[in-house]
């Protein structure tokens, strides 16, 4: 239930900030009128600079909701404009960086949230008597410098995220912070079981979309009884059709047919099935983000090396993180059975990772030396089984990649960093 509130949550992020801002607002609106509505004497006992005449304060008023609608307006039309820089200069899948930042969700629902108050108090100020002094429109112009600080923020985080640097530095702490927690949760034991057996009851998708999330907090409860192994056969991230099989239950006893069809329909209640990737629960996919960036800046639009080497540096630091463990398979141990699924192998996120790179950036000598630096990067936290394969990858893009250059000073920088890297690469291996 709480990693489904927390994926929920964050597939509303946009609109929980909103109305958090706006529901700050209406709560203010309410103080603000119960005071200026209030005939006690504590209520007058408040400093005398915060209140104004009533004509005064409905000037105020007036003037801040028509700014503050304006602003809204161009803040909205700025996001757009980033936005659409985003998709045709980085990549697509960063705009989701810059809307999730706090901030972007922010400003839009402080400025709201504003013109919201004003609107509101200049109704409620047509009861008023018109010789009353209140504290309304004060309230409004503090409102109102507080949004020019927020806009200050915004404009200044704007700039800086357009700057492509700084968008694949934000995209690689969100996924080394992914990446981490994957391997952490990677089983080291190995699970002896044989699933070549044929007496297995398939479990079949009840929706299409990407699979995103398995709740295995709730599954103690809805295995509690289960004698034998779940197996997902599904891996986060992938796109499931309607009807295809996501899981096997290997039953230790049998069951009456009842009992389990409920069972089954409880646990397809378990996975997270939606129409969109999200980074949260996918460490595939945040890599991807970079990735992607990669080739945009390598595509004949572009035609920006530099930003293409410092991603495949930041993607060396988080496939190091992946080569550091043999195992890429999880087990969730039950009272009588056990559930259990597998992540992507190193060779996997490899072929998805640098292969598409080397695709596109296989005439550029800056490009390949960078990833046999990458490489350099990996082998560090590797392990010696991981190794092998890395040489074994960087071998094969040498080979392929050296004849595509036509002068012998590029041939010659590329060997040399390749060289470098197998040279480091089997001094670590002899060490393991």
């Amino acid at each position: 239930m709480k990693n489904q509130i927390r994926l929920y949550l964050f597939n509303h992020r946009t609109w929980v900030y909103n109305l958090q801002y706006i529901g700050i607002s209406i709560l203010l609106l309410i103080i603000v009128t119960f005071i200026d509505y209030s005939t006690a004497q504590w209520s007058r006992n408040l400093p005398q600079i915060l209140f104004t005449k009533l004509d005064l304060s409905k000037t105020v008023l007036s003037s801040i909701a028509a700014s503050l609608l304006s602003i809204a307006i161009f803040t909205f039309s700025s996001i757009l404009s980033v936005l659409t820089y985003y998709s045709g200069s980085i990549t697509p899948r960063a705009m989701e960086n810059f809307v999730g930042k706090k901030i972007t969700m922010k400003v839009l629902g402080i400025f709201m949230g504003g013109f919201i108050y004003c609107i509101a108090s200049l109704n409620f100020m047509r009861s008023y008597d018109e010789t009353r002094y209140v504290i309304a429109g004060t309230v409004g112009v503090v409102y109102a410098l507080i949004c020019v600080v927020y806009m200050v923020i915004f404009i200044q985080q704007t700039i800086r995220d357009l700057q492509p640097g700084n968008v694949i530095a934000d995209a690689f702490e969100e996924a080394l912070e992914i990446v981490k927690n994957e391997v952490k949760e990677r089983d080291y034991d190995n699970l002896y079981e044989n699933f070549d057996r044929t007496d297995f009851i398939p479990i079949y998708s009840s929706t299409s979309g990407y699979l995103e999330h398995f709740d295995f907090g709730a599954a103690k409860s809805t295995f509690q009884d289960f004698e034998g192994t779940f197996v997902l056969t599904r891996k986060n991230g992938e796109f499931i059709v309607k009807e295809q099989e996501i899981g096997r239950l290997y039953l230790n006893q049998n069951k009456n047919q009842e009992e389990l069809e409920e069972k089954i329909e409880k646990i397809k209640k378990l996975y997270q099935i939606q129409d969109t990737k999200i980074v949260l629960t996918n460490y595939r996919y945040s890599i991807e983000k970079i990735t992607e960036m990669t080739l945009m800046a390598l595509s004949t639009g572009i035609n920006d090396p530099t930003t293409a080497v410092t991603s495949i540096r930041r993607l060396g630091i988080l496939l190091g993180e992946l080569a550091s463990v043999d195992t890429h398979h999880h087990i969730m141990h039950l009272d009588k059975g056990c559930i259990y699924y597998t992540s992507n192998t190193l060779e996997e996120d490899l072929y998805h990772t640098i292969i598409p790179i080397v695709n596109s950036g296989s005439h550029s000598p800056q490009v390949i030396s960078a990833l046999f630096h990458g490489f350099n990067v990996m082998a560090l936290k590797s392990t010696r089984k991981n190794l092998s394969l890395l040489r074994k990858m960087a071998k094969e893009i040498y080979e392929s990649t050296v004849p595509n250059f036509l002068l012998e000073i590029d041939r010659i920088k590329v060997r040399e960093h390749y060289e470098a890297f197998e040279s480091f690469a089997a001094e670590k291996e002899a060490q393991k």
